[in-house]
């Protein structure tokens, strides 16, 4: 038994190599295909003993591979793409699974193929490529563009399917740099496929792919469809289609019940995908159905775990990111614990993962003191992996943490020699103001970055010194002068529309600090807009609410409601931070006051179930009961 590994190839001088070395000791003779490199490609190639022929380019890939084939004389042939290569030690397998063919009759073998965005360091999806095929004259490729192996017998070819550990594929093109180039090239050669009087219908999923990748969401609807309504099977990428419509559905704002119908047929046709339950997720929370949400993040991950069909699936390796979105809905539920075992999990699969981080140190802070903080982030990094700890320490850094942040400091300059912007931020969160606001001041007039004009100004106001506000207002851009013109009370000092985003940003600083009186003293510029901005006050409760200041939040929230700006809008923020709060009597009041002002969102109703749930209190559980049924009856009249 001899194997021929066989390969086309363009300018790939960065991918060859890996690609033959991945397999070159398995192989009796490696067969380059060469269709017009004018880089160092065939020079790589023949280093690693490979036979060179060339290819003049037709347009059509099937035709290419096929002529690599004709050069072969195994009796077996591995064609992988120049840009794909074994994984490390799962080459070797390959004799044995011919073997095993040889025994049960399979023409070709399969297996997993990860597509991996190495710009990134991310897995991107998985699924099932037969790679591998008995060289006996009747297997070959079809279709011009995205070929397939094909029997020239028109027979169904039997597979053996390698499992993972046996035999993996990696697939490197699809980083962000090079998939829209190659989606410009595909789609020109597919439309003058399907002009063709007897066209491929298959080529109406790979134009749907194209499309949705050129973000031209409506013709990846219409090629999609199409495909559908062909009833073409491509194994491994039927559920594809499925999830190129869902995709465009929602990038299109199509209404959320059309999205769900469309799920649920997906769902119906692969049952067992892990994909469309978090579609079903996402599309619940679009809508605000919480707990409907949670219960398919949930089966998401439990069909993920277990989950070995052949069909495409973007979830392998990204786990994390459905850890991540129920941690924030149990979160929302008031399942703090929950909450925190969520991020944890996520975190444990990508350190790096901000969202998560983010999350976890948010909801940590208002959980525990910082010494337990310390030791948790101490579990889940390793203090002697400077990697580890630079993520660590940049979160810490912008959350604006007091112990956290000197200790993680100290520990970077003993261990690493490093010092970096935290040290100076840590100036400031353990009320070295002066310092904090020399270093901050200095940055500023040597970088001009307004992130270190507005921690100065932060800085000088803590530390009472006007002067120094004084002095940095004639350094900054106008909004941030003239909101340091107001804090120093100078005559006729005001701030206007432009100013706004200017002040948000110093207000979420002012937040991080966790100081009640320079915060409650800053919020009081508010009144200091001239001009009429409207929701001036559900903006700033926003701020407030989001970084769980939730007392200060309900007093924005109050004054909306008292000037009618949006008074369900402020209604229902101002019950949700009471829920919040475990002040579910004040909840509830404030949820009926949104509710007969007019408010029907899912959100509310959701508030007002957990609510009821979590309050243990008869009188709060009937008026829930009796407000519920009421909208259901209202709802009713109106359908």
């Amino acid at each position: 038994m001899k194997i021929s590994a066989c390969i086309i190839a363009k300018n790939e001088e960065k991918n060859i190599g890996r690609c033959i070395k991945s397999y070159r000791e398995v192989v009796d003779e490696i067969i380059l295909v060469d269709t017009g490199s004018t880089d160092m490609t065939v020079e790589i190639a023949k280093e690693l003993g490979a036979k060179v022929y060339y290819f003049e380019w037709i347009n059509d890939f099937a035709a290419a591979k096929n002529f690599a084939i004709k050069k072969a004389k195994g009796n077996w042939i591995i064609f992988l793409d120049a840009d794909e290569y074994f994984a490390e030690g799962t080459a070797k397998n390959i004799p044995n699974l011919i073997k095993k063919c040889q025994q049960n009759g399979s023409e070709i073998i399969a297996c997993k193929m990860m597509n991996i965005d190495e710009e990134k360091g991310i897995n991107i999806a998985d699924f099932v490529q037969a790679r591998i095929f008995k060289n006996n004259g009747d297997i070959c490729y079809t279709s011009p563009i995205h070929e397939r192996l094909y029997s020239r017998k028109k027979k169904k070819l039997k597979a053996l399917y390698a499992e993972e550990k046996e035999l993996l594929i990696y697939h490197t093109g699809y980083s962000s740099t090079t998939i829209i180039d190659k989606a410009k090239r595909n789609l020109e050669l597919l439309l003058k496929e399907i002009d063709k009087p007897e066209p491929d219908p298959s080529a109406y999923f790979f134009i749907s792919d194209s499309y949705l990748t050129l973000k031209e969401y409506e013709k990846s609807i219409y090629y999609g469809k199409l495909f559908l309504a062909n009833k073409v099977n491509l194994t491994g990428l039927n559920s594809k289609v499925y999830q190129n419509i869902i995709s465009a559905m929602v990038e299109l704002k199509y209404d959320e019940q059309e999205i769900e119908e469309f799920i649920k047929e997906a769902q119906n046709n692969f049952p067992h995908h892990p994909i469309f339950y978090l579609y079903m997720a996402q599309s619940y929370e679009r809508q605000r159905k919480y707990r409907a949400a949670l219960a398919s993040y949930r089966r998401t991950l439990e069909l993920q775990k277990n989950y070995d069909d052949f069909e495409i699936n973007f979830i392998t390796g990204k786990e994390y990111e459905i850890y991540t979105f129920m941690a924030n809905l149990h979160y929302l539920m008031n399942e703090e614990d929950k909450a925190l075992e969520s991020y944890i999990n996520a975190l444990k699969q990508k350190k790096d993962y901000r969202p998560a981080l983010r999350g976890l140190l948010r909801l940590a802070g208002s959980l525990m003191p910082e010494e337990d903080i310390i030791l948790l982030l101490n579990q889940l990094y390793d203090k002697n992996d400077k990697s580890d700890m630079l993520i660590l320490l940049e979160e810490i850094t912008r959350q604006r943490f007091k112990k956290a942040l000197a200790y993680y400091v100290s520990w970077m300059y003993k261990n690493y020699n490093h010092e970096d912007f935290s040290l100076v931020v840590m100036f400031l969160t353990n009320e070295n103001h002066e310092k904090a606001f020399k270093h901050f001041y200095e940055a500023y007039l040597l970088e001009y970055d307004s992130n270190f004009a507005r921690l100065a100004a932060v800085a000088a106001c803590l530390s009472g010194e006007k002067e120094k506000l004084k002095e940095l207002a004639i350094q900054v851009k106008p909004s941030l002068k003239r909101i340091i013109q107001v804090l120093v009370h100078e005559d006729e000092a005001g701030l206007y529309k432009e100013d706004l985003q200017e002040y948000i940003d110093l207000l979420g600083e002012f937040i991080k600090i966790g100081k009640e009186e320079p915060l409650s003293a800053f919020l009081l510029l508010q009144d200091k807009f001239r001009d009429n901005i409207g929701n001036l006050e559900l903006v700033i409760g926003d701020v407030l609410k989001d970084n769980l200041r939730y007392g200060k939040a309900i007093e924005q929230y109050r004054k909306a409601a008292a000037k009618g700006e949006n008074v369900e809008r402020a209604w229902l923020q101002m019950g949700y931070c009471f829920y919040k709060m475990r002040n579910f009597k004040e909840a509830i009041e404030c949820f009926e006051e949104a509710y007969k002002a007019g408010y029907r969102g899912n959100d509310l109703q959701e508030f007002l179930i957990f609510t009821s749930e979590q309050a243990g209190d008869e009188d709060i559980k009937q008026k829930v009961e009796t407000l519920l049924n009421e909208w259901k009856i209202i709802k009713e009249t109106k359908e």
